[in-house]
């Protein structure tokens, strides 16, 4: 039996189209009558979560099915029972996570869990903490499994869905660094620094979390991508010099050669590039920065300085 099923056309049928074609998948005849009749009973007395439960129990037969179209189907049928108890928030709310958690416990056929678990997350109730939390397991699951570039759509759009969601500052820096990291793993430094400035934007400079020494790392990266990308964060309109815990790093007795870097390129010229570079060698070496790499990008941005105070240039001025 084929469980691709369109969920509008499921009704009441759906929890037997669910059995029949776990039953199918199921290979031992005892194993496959046990488990109709405790099915049979489950849905004779309409539990529902009992159904799902039990359901679940037989994950890992489903996901070592060769037809991936019957794999989503039978999950599919599974989130539309999921769907009969929204009227319980308090069990929706409960059983997301349990389910998620089951589904990813391990990187076993991660492909397809994750197309899985991406169709229960469109399936929930849209800007709502839980389908937050979901999305947090997506991303860490496609991070560990090296699979993040199927999530390259829904990472285009997550900016303006992170806007609409119902969370806490805290809940944002943490996906914020998550994508950030895994982005990064997947090739995309533009990107990686896009989102770890956004998670270093949500820190103020009264903020008591300044001082933790993950985000201090995090700004350290941040300061580092900006030397070595500038044309990026000048496409993007990011001031770094402007965030709290970029700031901080001005004052702090390790960091402040590097802060001087940072606004070198964010504010000076070419020259005093020059200068801090022949005073400062030891810094590029420990953080792998180019000098000549950095040179050239300096002038590409003393070049665009000079264009944007100027309706011409003349060629002696860029030659200088």
């Amino acid at each position: 039996m084929n469980a691709s099923v369109q969920i509008v056309n499921l009704g009441n049928e759906g929890p037997i189209k669910l059995v029949q074609a776990i039953t199918n998948i199921l290979s031992d005849d005892d194993e496959r009558n046990t488990f109709r009749e405790e099915c049979a009973m489950l849905i004779k007395d309409r539990n529902a979560t009992g159904l799902i439960e039990k359901c679940l129990s037989k994950r890992n037969a489903i996901f070592e099915h060769k037809n991936e179209e019957t794999v989503l189907g039978c999950f599919l049928i599974l989130f539309h029972l999921l769907n009969i108890l929204s009227t319980k928030k308090e069990n929706l709310i409960e059983l997301t996570p349990q389910i998620c958690q089951q589904i990813l416990e391990n990187g076993q056929n991660c492909e397809v869990k994750l197309k899985v678990v991406t169709n229960l997350y469109n399936m929930l109730p849209s800007k709502s903490s839980f389908q937050f939390k979901v999305l947090l397991m997506i991303v860490n699951f496609a991070n560990e499994n090296k699979i993040i570039s199927m999530l390259q759509n829904l990472l285009l759009n997550f900016d303006a869905m992170i806007q609409n969601w119902e969370i806490e500052t805290e809940e944002k820096r943490k996906i914020y660094l998550i994508l950030s990291n895994a982005i990064e793993q997947n090739g995309n430094a533009s990107l990686s620094q896009e989102y770890l400035m956004k998670y270093l934007d949500t820190f103020d400079s009264n903020d008591k979390n300044m001082t933790q020494p993950e985000v201090k790392e995090a700004a350290v990266k941040a300061a580092i991508g900006a030397i070595k990308s500038p044309i990026n964060s000048l496409v993007n309109h990011q001031n770094i010099l402007e965030i709290a815990p970029i700031q901080q790093l001005k004052k702090h007795e390790n960091y402040a050669d590097l802060f001087e870097l940072v606004r070198i390129f964010n504010e000076d010229n070419f020259e005093a590039f020059l200068n801090f570079s022949k005073k400062n060698k030891n810094l590029f070496e420990k953080y792998e920065i180019e000098i000549k790499e950095c040179s050239s990008k300096m002038r590409l941005l003393s070049l665009c300085t000079l264009a944007s105070q100027k309706d011409s240039i003349s060629y002696s001025s860029i030659s200088s």
